[in-house]
């Protein structure tokens, strides 16, 4: 008789368990579905309407910008490509501001002033200083390069910006770009950067370096629009960036409607 009952106890659980499994995998499924379609959706629409305006982020288009003025005005942008990448803070995103220097020392390579990056990183820094220097060769321009074009500013996150807040005194900066991971930290350089009355760009990688930009950055770029410092050319990239935006506001829609329905009994 207990012998029956413990069978039965574990069938019964067993198959509580299943089903719950069972849900998860159509929720899954069902959220598979809904990224799938709503790619569709944007990659199909913007197939059909090829005069809508690219989404470009905040942060990439004043960069942007800010590298034609600098040409005309014979000033220069000044990066800060934050601190994690090989260090103390490993994180695969803190290379996301090299795209944006890149694209500027390249742009920058016979201007009166070049581009100048700095990193609390002695990985990252190394790197931007590599891919400074790939770009002057390829222009055949190499005895242009300066090693001080792209340099290490500390060994820590503190010390990478300490290093980094006197060349904000530089009366040649056009803009400064706070690019990668930055923490809260980097809330004194946009401070300082606003004291000397120069423009701030912020596109950090990381949540506390968000929050900084959104408090004091003339410009700045949040969530994944931070990740995406250069403009994609491909139509399933641009169709990928409207899907996200889709599919965030369908789920808010979705709480905003499940919460009605909780707060006026139609849900358990």
């Amino acid at each position: 008789m207990r012998l029956g009952l413990i069978r039965c106890f574990t069938k019964t659980q067993a198959g509580v368990l299943m089903w719950q499994i069972n849900q998860t995998d159509a929720l899954a499924g069902g959220l598979f579905l809904l990224a799938a379609l709503a790619y569709l959706f944007t990659f199909i629409t913007r197939r059909k309407s090829r005069t809508a305006a690219p989404r470009m982020p905040e942060a990439a288009l004043a960069a942007d910008t800010l590298m034609h003025q600098a040409a005309e005005r014979g000033t220069r942008l000044n990066f800060y490509l934050g601190n994690g990448f090989t260090g103390a803070y490993p994180d695969l995103a803190g290379d996301s501001g090299l795209a944006m220097q890149g694209l500027a020392a390249r742009r920058a390579l016979f201007n009166d002033h070049a581009a100048q990056s700095l990193a609390g990183d002695a990985g990252l820094a190394l790197i931007s200083q590599m891919v400074t220097q790939g770009f002057y060769e390829q222009a055949i321009a190499s005895e242009l390069f300066r090693p001080e074009m792209a340099g290490w500013s500390g060994p820590s996150p503190w010390a990478g910006l300490a290093g980094f807040l006197p060349e904000l005194r530089n009366a040649d900066n056009e803009a400064i770009i706070l690019a990668g991971h930055t923490s809260s930290a980097g809330l004194l350089a946009l401070d300082l950067a606003s004291q000397e009355r120069v423009i701030s760009i912020s596109s950090s990688s990381s949540l506390s370096g968000q929050a900084a930009a959104f408090l004091a950055a003339d410009m700045f770029s949040l969530g994944e629009d931070a990740l995406q410092t250069t403009l994609a050319e491909s139509a399933g990239a641009k169709a990928a960036v409207d899907a996200q935006d889709l599919l965030r506001m369908l789920i808010a829609l979705g709480l905003l409607a499940a919460a009605v329905l909780k707060l006026t009994g139609v849900l358990p």
